[in-house]
Protein backbone atom coordinates (compact mmCIF):
# COMPACT_ATOMS: atom_id res chain seq x y z
CA UNK A 1 0.00 0.00 0.00
CA UNK A 2 2.67 2.51 1.02
CA UNK A 3 4.95 1.76 -1.94
CA UNK A 4 2.11 1.37 -4.49
CA UNK A 5 3.59 -1.92 -5.71
CA UNK A 6 1.37 -4.81 -6.76
CA UNK A 7 1.91 -8.10 -4.99
CA UNK A 8 -1.27 -9.68 -6.39
CA UNK A 9 -3.72 -8.77 -9.15
CA UNK A 10 -6.59 -6.33 -8.43
CA UNK A 11 -9.07 -9.20 -8.61
CA UNK A 12 -7.09 -11.32 -6.12
CA UNK A 13 -6.73 -8.34 -3.79
CA UNK A 14 -10.47 -7.57 -3.90
CA UNK A 15 -11.35 -11.20 -3.16
CA UNK A 16 -8.89 -11.41 -0.25
CA UNK A 17 -10.05 -8.06 1.17
CA UNK A 18 -13.73 -9.03 0.96
CA UNK A 19 -13.00 -12.33 2.72
CA UNK A 20 -10.96 -10.55 5.41
CA UNK A 21 -13.59 -7.85 6.01
CA UNK A 22 -16.33 -10.47 6.25
CA UNK A 23 -14.25 -12.46 8.73
CA UNK A 24 -13.70 -9.47 11.04
CA UNK A 25 -17.18 -8.03 10.51
CA UNK A 26 -16.09 -4.66 9.11
CA UNK A 27 -17.36 -2.51 6.28
CA UNK A 28 -14.97 -1.49 3.48
CA UNK A 29 -15.05 2.14 4.64
CA UNK A 30 -13.67 1.16 8.05
CA UNK A 31 -10.56 -0.34 6.47
CA UNK A 32 -7.37 1.56 5.61
CA UNK A 33 -4.21 -0.53 5.23
CA UNK A 34 -0.82 0.77 6.26
CA UNK A 35 -0.05 4.25 7.43
CA UNK A 36 0.57 7.56 5.75
CA UNK A 37 3.31 10.15 5.53
CA UNK A 38 0.79 12.97 5.04
CA UNK A 39 -1.44 14.84 7.46
CA UNK A 40 -4.97 13.53 7.65
CA UNK A 41 -8.04 15.45 6.54
CA UNK A 42 -11.62 14.62 7.55
CA UNK A 43 -13.98 15.05 4.60
CA UNK A 44 -17.10 17.20 5.15
CA UNK A 45 -19.18 14.40 3.65
CA UNK A 46 -18.24 10.83 2.66
CA UNK A 47 -16.39 10.61 -0.65
CA UNK A 48 -17.67 7.33 -1.99
CA UNK A 49 -15.99 5.05 -4.46
CA UNK A 50 -17.75 3.80 -7.56
CA UNK A 51 -19.12 0.31 -7.00
CA UNK A 52 -17.28 -2.50 -8.66
CA UNK A 53 -19.12 -4.40 -11.36
CA UNK A 54 -18.07 -8.03 -11.50
CA UNK A 55 -20.56 -9.21 -14.11
CA UNK A 56 -18.89 -11.04 -16.98
CA UNK A 57 -22.09 -12.43 -18.52
CA UNK A 58 -23.32 -9.80 -21.01
CA UNK A 59 -26.95 -10.94 -20.80
CA UNK A 60 -26.89 -10.74 -17.01
CA UNK A 61 -25.39 -7.24 -17.24
CA UNK A 62 -28.17 -6.11 -19.62
CA UNK A 63 -30.82 -7.44 -17.22
CA UNK A 64 -29.17 -5.69 -14.24
CA UNK A 65 -29.01 -2.38 -16.14
CA UNK A 66 -32.63 -2.64 -17.29
CA UNK A 67 -33.76 -3.35 -13.71
CA UNK A 68 -31.82 -0.34 -12.42
CA UNK A 69 -33.24 1.89 -15.16
CA UNK A 70 -36.80 0.81 -14.35
CA UNK A 71 -36.41 1.05 -10.57
CA UNK A 72 -34.10 3.98 -9.87
CA UNK A 73 -32.69 5.38 -13.07
CA UNK A 74 -28.97 5.25 -13.73
CA UNK A 75 -26.12 7.37 -14.95
CA UNK A 76 -23.31 5.70 -16.84
CA UNK A 77 -19.99 7.48 -17.18
CA UNK A 78 -16.41 6.48 -17.94
CA UNK A 79 -14.34 5.26 -15.00
CA UNK A 80 -10.78 6.53 -15.14
CA UNK A 81 -8.18 4.37 -13.44
CA UNK A 82 -6.43 6.92 -11.30
CA UNK A 83 -6.50 8.40 -7.84
CA UNK A 84 -9.46 10.48 -6.65
CA UNK A 85 -8.68 13.95 -5.34
CA UNK A 86 -11.01 16.48 -3.78
CA UNK A 87 -9.82 20.03 -4.49
CA UNK A 88 -11.45 22.31 -1.98
CA UNK A 89 -12.49 25.86 -2.75
CA UNK A 90 -9.55 27.10 -0.64
CA UNK A 91 -7.10 25.17 -2.87
CA UNK A 92 -6.46 22.28 -0.47
CA UNK A 93 -6.16 18.93 -2.27
CA UNK A 94 -7.04 15.74 -0.41
CA UNK A 95 -7.08 12.10 -1.48
CA UNK A 96 -10.32 10.15 -1.16
CA UNK A 97 -8.61 7.88 1.35
CA UNK A 98 -11.14 5.58 2.98
CA UNK A 99 -13.99 7.87 1.98
CA UNK A 100 -14.09 9.58 5.37
CA UNK A 101 -10.46 10.56 5.94
CA UNK A 102 -7.93 11.37 3.23
CA UNK A 103 -4.34 12.59 2.96
CA UNK A 104 -3.57 16.27 2.42
CA UNK A 105 -1.47 16.22 -0.78
CA UNK A 106 -1.86 19.92 -1.62
CA UNK A 107 1.86 20.53 -2.05
CA UNK A 108 2.17 17.62 -4.49
CA UNK A 109 -0.74 18.87 -6.61
CA UNK A 110 0.61 22.37 -7.22
CA UNK A 111 1.87 21.61 -10.75
CA UNK A 112 -0.81 19.24 -12.05
CA UNK A 113 -2.33 20.70 -15.24
CA UNK A 114 -6.07 21.46 -15.15
CA UNK A 115 -6.20 21.08 -11.37
CA UNK A 116 -4.23 24.19 -10.43
CA UNK A 117 -6.00 26.54 -12.83
CA UNK A 118 -9.46 26.02 -11.38
CA UNK A 119 -11.07 28.62 -9.20
CA UNK A 120 -14.40 27.59 -7.77
CA UNK A 121 -16.55 28.36 -4.78
CA UNK A 122 -17.33 24.63 -4.72
CA UNK A 123 -15.19 21.65 -3.86
CA UNK A 124 -14.45 19.62 -6.97
CA UNK A 125 -13.71 15.97 -7.56
CA UNK A 126 -10.98 14.96 -9.98
CA UNK A 127 -9.16 11.84 -11.02
CA UNK A 128 -5.36 12.13 -11.07
CA UNK A 129 -3.84 9.95 -13.77
CA UNK A 130 -0.74 9.29 -15.78
CA UNK A 131 -1.08 8.93 -19.54
CA UNK A 132 0.30 5.69 -20.96
CA UNK A 133 2.80 7.59 -23.13
CA UNK A 134 4.13 9.42 -20.05
CA UNK A 135 4.26 6.16 -18.10
CA UNK A 136 6.37 4.54 -20.83
CA UNK A 137 8.71 7.56 -20.97
CA UNK A 138 9.20 7.62 -17.19
CA UNK A 139 9.79 3.87 -17.07
CA UNK A 140 12.40 4.20 -19.83
CA UNK A 141 14.18 6.87 -17.74
CA UNK A 142 13.95 4.63 -14.67
CA UNK A 143 15.32 1.68 -16.65
CA UNK A 144 18.24 3.80 -17.92
CA UNK A 145 18.94 4.81 -14.32
CA UNK A 146 18.73 1.19 -13.10
CA UNK A 147 15.70 2.04 -10.97
CA UNK A 148 12.76 -0.26 -10.30
CA UNK A 149 10.09 0.14 -12.98
CA UNK A 150 6.52 1.18 -12.18
CA UNK A 151 4.03 -1.68 -12.67
CA UNK A 152 1.25 0.34 -14.36
CA UNK A 153 0.16 3.98 -14.90
CA UNK A 154 -2.33 3.94 -11.99
CA UNK A 155 0.27 2.80 -9.46
CA UNK A 156 2.79 5.25 -10.91
CA UNK A 157 0.31 8.13 -10.53
CA UNK A 158 -0.53 7.14 -6.95
CA UNK A 159 3.14 6.75 -6.09
CA UNK A 160 4.03 10.11 -7.63
CA UNK A 161 1.23 11.89 -5.80
CA UNK A 162 2.17 10.35 -2.45
CA UNK A 163 5.86 11.14 -2.87
CA UNK A 164 7.18 13.17 0.06
CA UNK A 165 9.23 15.34 -2.31
CA UNK A 166 6.90 17.54 -4.39
CA UNK A 167 9.77 18.22 -6.81
CA UNK A 168 9.71 14.51 -7.76
CA UNK A 169 6.04 14.63 -8.81
CA UNK A 170 5.94 14.56 -12.61
CA UNK A 171 3.77 13.47 -15.50
CA UNK A 172 0.37 13.66 -13.80
CA UNK A 173 -2.83 15.04 -15.32
CA UNK A 174 -6.23 15.72 -13.80
CA UNK A 175 -9.67 15.01 -15.14
CA UNK A 176 -12.11 17.19 -13.21
CA UNK A 177 -15.58 15.70 -13.35
CA UNK A 178 -17.81 16.69 -10.43
CA UNK A 179 -18.71 19.59 -8.15
CA UNK A 180 -19.43 18.79 -4.54
CA UNK A 181 -21.96 21.28 -3.23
Amino acid sequence: YETDEEMVSDQEYDAIKEEYLAAIGQDEYDFVPGGSLFSKFVHKQPILSLNKVNIVDEEKLKKELLTLMEDDGIVIEPKFDGLTIIRHSDGKCVTRGDGLIGDDVTNNCKDIPRLVDITSEYDIRAEIMMLKSTFEKINKQREDGSLQLFKNPRNAAAGMLRNKGASKVQGLVACVYDCIG
